[in-house]
């Protein structure tokens, strides 16, 4: 059976943020199909992904209290770190693996390390990074905290110019970040594996929907999150609730409750901070909401909420890169009165949403689940006549 050693700065469970799902889906979907061993930031795995992989072990802690620790871990995102270095050796020789899939992190510097050891390299990515910094940099105010992300940014972009050419493979998810890849890894080597869930992880909870209940998803420690629904709150809320007195929202996922100007929101808005499984929510709400006034990829949120049975409401952005029309499956709206509108549609009639829900989940089962990924995935692992004959 073909060994491939997965490698991730993400530990994956609990899976309470887009990276992490999708590192996730992807363990779960390698596990299944081949000996898999995985190397992941700090965390164990959970139950399920603990019974499929044949070995998981975490990386070695780095120092990053000193500004010594900060300027050696920056630096890291372009040389190998000796300790890593190391330890990805050892791993090496323990699984020999075929093929190596570095995921969600900076791994060109250590792309030679597993070709010496005779493995096939992959790198998955989970945006184009170097957009999304830009996008943040351009979002700051002027300050310490927008001059360390120029930083970052210098460094990302360098990352993906110089190293990104080394892998046998990069692997993106959405076309807009695979053509985006293709500059500096050629487009033979680009592929294209979408955000995708396993519709079993949303198994219904037993719990019944609440009435007017909104809600958000996601990590609110991301830019992209933190803006999104400071626009939400700010622009969008109190028209849904002229409209639907009764409706409240909820802000579910990790750093919710920390998120600026909370103090100033009314008792209708709940931030309930980071939840073990999504799926309880999720099935109680009516209505999710996305958004997103900036980003890249494919927002999982949306795939977490239609595995729900959730309708959706999204700007544009925040559903691009998805395959469901507007009026099919989600509905789109930019500004904010359409946006509102769009919400209290769905609060008021039942029929609508059950429609919307079913043409919705045709459609992740059709293009966003493991299933229809699996060419691409044997595709990036074993070459492109996997793909062929699948």
């Amino acid at each position: 059976m073909t060994r491939v050693l997965y490698a991730t700065e993400l530990c994956p469970c609990p899976p309470d943020g887009g990276s992490r799902i999708r590192a996730r889906s992807l363990i779960r979907s390698l596990a299944l199909r081949y000996e898999l061993h995985v190397l992941a930031g700090e965390g164990r795995p959970d139950e399920r992904l603990a019974g499929l992989v044949r070995s998981w072990e975490t990386w070695p802690a780095l120092p990053r209290g000193t500004f010594g620790d900060k300027v050696r871990f920056l630096r890291g995102l372009l040389r190998p770190r000796p300790e890593w270095s190391a330890f990805l050796e050892e791993r090496l020789r323990a699984v020999r693996p075929d093929a190596v899939w570095f995921d969600y992190g900076f791994w060109g510097q250590y792309e030679p390390i597993a070709r010496a050891a005779g493995a096939r390299t992959i790198m998955g990515t989970h945006n184009a990074q170097s957009e999304l910094t830009r996008q943040e940099c351009r979002a700051l105010p002027f300050g310490r905290s927008r001059l360390s992300r120029r930083l970052r940014l210098a460094v990302e972009r360098r990352h993906e110019r110089r190293l990104f050419s080394r892998f046998d493979r990069i692997v993106s998810v959405s076309e807009e970040d695979r053509r985006s890849h293709a500059r500096f890894a050629g487009d033979a080597d680009s592929l294209l594996v979408p955000n995708y869930v396993w519709e079993d992880d949303y198994a219904p909870e037993g719990v019944s929907r609440a009435d007017g209940l909104v809600i958000m998803t996601g990590d609110f420690t991301s830019f992209q999150n933190v803006r999104g629904a400071a626009w939400f709150l700010r622009e969008v809320w109190g028209l849904v609730r002229r409209q639907a007195p009764g409706a409240f929202f909820e802000l579910a996922g990790r750093g919710s409750m920390h998120l600026p100007d909370l103090a100033a929101c009314p008792p209708c808005v709940l931030p309930v901070g980071a939840v073990p499984r999504m799926a309880a929510n999720l099935q109680r709400a009516v209505v999710a909401v996305v958004p997103l006034l900036d980003g890249g990829g494919t927002r999982l949120k949306i795939l977490e909420a239609i595995a729900c049975g959730t309708p959706v409401v999204s700007t544009s952005l925040g559903a691009q890169g998805l395959s469901i029309p507007p009026e099919e499956g989600i509905l789109i709206a930019d500004a904010p009165a359409d946006f509102a509108a769009a919400i209290v549609r769905l609060l008021r009639d039942p029929a609508l949403c059950a429609s919307l829900s079913a043409q919705a989940l045709g459609i992740l089962r059709r293009d966003h689940s493991d299933l229809a990924n699996e060419a691409r995935i044997r595709a990036a692992v074993e070459g492109p006549t996997a793909a062929g004959a699948a």
